[in-house]
């Protein structure tokens, strides 16, 4: 049942089962406006007619009695004159592609069970037999000669020819000393040339190592004149 809003026009649509027929207050949820609504009759609708009993089957009328009394009435319309037989339905015909994939998997399937159908081989007594170990290459052994000359000391490989050395000399050991001697003399003659050079500004920088920078240079000093003296003897004789 629709309700319709006296003062907004807002329409409801509320179940007729609802509404008592002496009515009820309702409420417009849009303006908050409450007015008493009586729902409206109905009319009561009109009995049914009563369906009249089918004729009985076995009443005859007189027009359908012959009016001769030798006359034989016409047999009624069978389902064949009465209207075309329904046709029987067409099965679709399979395409070509179709057709190939049935195939496939009709043999597919039949390879299969003659797979599970065949017997498997019984494992023969060879078969179950235990391995056999495999054989070990002897290797040939070498006629060394005898005496102390045979020997072959541990941890060297020896060569085709006896008594020639089978290891090499090392000269990285030799080069890696001479490097070292080397560094030990040009290290220290190297600090002293830069303590020699710039002793002056260390004496300034430094008061405190002033005398010792002094005994330095002259100490030095006469190390290099000594040294020249000897090269002015070397170069007359």
């Amino acid at each position: 049942m629709r309700l319709i809003c006296p003062n907004c026009a807002a329409q409801y649509e509320v179940d007729a089962a609802l509404l008592p027929a002496e009515g009820r207050v309702v409420l417009c949820s849009a303006c908050q406006n409450k007015w008493h609504f009586v729902p409206p009759l109905q009319e009561e609708a009109p009995e049914p007619a009563p369906v009249a009993p089918p004729p009985a089957a076995d009443a005859v009328t007189a027009e359908s009695q012959p009016s001769h009394p030798h006359a034989r009435p016409f047999p009624a319309e069978t389902e064949s004159e009465s209207g075309p037989e329904p046709e029987a339905p067409v099965r679709p015909k399979l395409s070509d592609e179709a057709r190939r994939i049935f195939q496939e998997e009709a043999a597919l399937a039949a390879a299969q069970r003659r797979a599970a159908q065949t017997p498997r081989p019984t494992p023969s007594d060879d078969d179950t037999a235990a391995p056999k170990a495999p054989r070990i290459p002897t290797i040939p052994s070498t006629n060394l000669p005898d005496g102390p000359a045979g020997l072959v000391p541990l941890g060297r490989v020896t060569s085709g020819a006896p008594g020639t050395p089978t290891t090499a000399p090392r000269p990285t050991a030799r080069r890696s000393g001479f490097a070292l001697g080397v560094k030990l003399v040009a290290i220290p003659g190297l600090l002293a040339l830069i303590v020699y050079l710039t002793s002056a500004d260390l004496s300034t920088a430094v008061p405190a190592l002033a005398p010792y920078l002094e005994q330095f240079v002259d100490l030095t000093n006469a190390l290099r004149d000594h040294a020249a003296e000897l090269l002015a003897r070397v170069g007359l004789a």
